[in-house]
């Protein structure tokens, strides 16, 4: 009778023992071990600051002629900025109509450019050649003179601005006392060569085409204000 009884025994440790284990706490999990703070969406913002840099800085007049001119309409041709004793000056031509031709004087102040004569071309209304302005001293001022070039069938002949005497003018070429509007025009192919004016003169004989062409000198008298054939 005594191996029931110790049966009996050990089933009842064993069904002790598996009552123990089924109340031991389960194993902590990962989840469990994450912060609440490390779930938390955290924003930060960023404040950005944008400066402007206004630099300051002054063109020269070469460089600022260029904007100047494109600021213009209707330029067929300009000079650069060229040195006239103490200043600084350039011409600008411009086709502004069929009928309209203007050459601009143009003075640099130090700081900026600014046109300061408007030289309307008379009648007949040539248009202005797309041919470069030529810049020498021809009326013995020691200061800058400009030949401004315009079409006229088979030459180009041109105009002479000058600021001799004090005053930015076309300069016109004739005997004549006073001189007509048209004097101003100098032809044929006009050129300034070592300083001085040059024309050419056809003699069309037999026929312009064929004619002889020859060089005229042209001399500025300055009491007269104009040029005269030497």
């Amino acid at each position: 009778m005594r191996a029931p009884i110790v049966l009996i025994a050990l089933l009842v440790a064993t069904v002790a023992c598996a009552s123990g284990q089924s109340r031991a706490s389960p194993p902590a999990s990962s989840t469990s071990a994450v912060s609440s703070s490390a779930v938390t969406a955290e924003t930060t913002t960023t404040s950005t600051t944008t400066s402007t840099i206004v630099t300051t800085t002054t063109a020269g007049p070469a460089p600022a002629l260029a904007a100047f001119v494109a600021s213009l309409s209707q330029v067929v041709e300009h000079t650069a900025a060229i040195a006239d004793r103490s200043r600084v000056v350039a011409l600008a031509a411009r086709q502004l109509s069929r009928t309209d031709r203007e050459v601009d004087v143009l003075s640099w102040s130090g700081t900026a450019w600014a046109t300061v004569a408007a030289l309307t071309l008379p009648y007949p209304w040539y248009s202005l050649a797309e041919l470069p302005i030529q810049v020498a001293d021809v009326t013995g001022d020691g200061r800058p003179d400009f030949l401004v070039r315009v079409e006229a069938a088979d030459n180009e002949p041109g105009v002479v601005v000058s600021d001799d005497g004090g005053t930015w003018r076309l300069v016109p070429l004739s005997t004549r006392s006073p001189p007509g509007p048209e004097d101003v025009y100098a032809g044929r192919n006009p050129s300034f060569v070592n300083g001085q004016l040059t024309t050419e003169y056809n003699d069309c004989t037999p026929n312009c085409a064929y004619g002889k062409t020859s060089t005229v000198v042209w001399a500025y008298d300055r009491v007269a204000g104009r040029f005269v054939s030497t």
